[in-house]
């Protein structure tokens, strides 16, 4: 970049130094750079802003700007209004190139230390850095699958069992034995117990209970073992009692597969309620 001879650059400095660095490593470093009595050394850190530099010479000024920056020293690099035919600003000029000669020979232990960075670590691309990523959103509360379990055992649960106990009673309820109706009133009166619970512990689990969890896992454990238990009981009285409709029903194959049922859906709920993040951060 070329500069026009009338314009000048000058770098002003007002005593501020950057974080990390301590006033007399700055003023030890101007001391050195210029070699300024001490006196004249307290004066550029009165608080008064001072021009440390006035030259048409942009590269020298931005050099001499970058090495003040390494040292700790805040400069304000400003381009003035043009005055030409100065002999101010040619004696400027002159010292200013006289200058960056010199840093360009004698390159100072914070220069050496900086290019030896640079030579290990590449800069970065300024054009091709990566967005940082927004922090997650933390799951916890009532929603998704937990939402969608509390909706199930307080809704549709019930309804599912209404209808497989009214199925139950349409097929048996003309018998007369009483080991029949025995059957029908443990299925009837135990199923509806269970249901009536789950539909407690889901409106809990809706409204954000604490107790949420350790209900939903209780209820699970005595859902499956009931369901196994009232499918295999059932199954083994009418195989025994009547066999001839425990085949024309295909009980065995309605008994396993509420079984399996209950065991499959109870075991997916439970390792939910135990790996789930959102039942974690919800319910510690």
């Amino acid at each position: 970049m070329s500069e026009s001879k009338t314009e000048r650059f000058q770098l002003v400095f007002s005593g501020k130094i950057k974080e990390g660095f301590s006033r007399e490593q700055v003023q030890t470093y101007l001391a050195g750079l210029r070699r300024p009595t001490p006196e004249k050394i307290d004066y550029l850190f009165s608080g008064e802003t001072h021009v440390l530099e006035d030259s048409h010479n942009l590269e020298a000024t931005r050099k001499y700007y970058a090495l003040l920056d390494r040292a700790g020293a805040i400069c304000r690099l400003q381009k003035v209004t043009p005055i030409e035919n100065s002999p101010h600003s040619e004696s400027q000029n002159s010292r200013a190139s006289s200058l960056a000669s010199k840093m360009d020979k004698q390159a100072d232990p914070i220069e050496k230390e900086q290019d030896a960075s640079r030579e290990k670590t590449p800069e970065p691309d300024s054009t091709n850095q990566e967005v940082p990523e927004k922090p997650k959103k933390q799951l916890k509360g009532v929603g998704g699958w937990l939402e969608f379990f509390g909706i199930m055992v307080l809704l549709i649960s019930p309804a599912y069992a209404f209808y497989t106990l009214n199925g139950l009673y349409q097929s048996i309820s003309y018998q007369k034995d009483s080991t029949t109706h025995l059957i029908l009133f443990l299925n009837i009166a135990i199923m509806g117990a269970v249901t009536i619970w789950g539909m407690v512990i889901g409106y809990k689990i809706l409204q954000g209970k604490k107790t949420g969890k350790k209900l939903a896992q209780g209820f699970l454990w005595i859902r499956m073992i009931v369901g196994i238990f009232l499918a295999a009981i059932t199954y083994f009285v009418f195989s025994i009692k009547f066999p001839s409709i425990a085949k024309y029903a295909n009980l065995m194959e309605l008994s396993i597969s509420d079984a399996m049922g209950y065991f499959v859906s109870s075991s997916i709920w439970l390792n939910y309620f135990d790996k789930s993040k959102r039942v974690r951060n919800t319910y510690g």
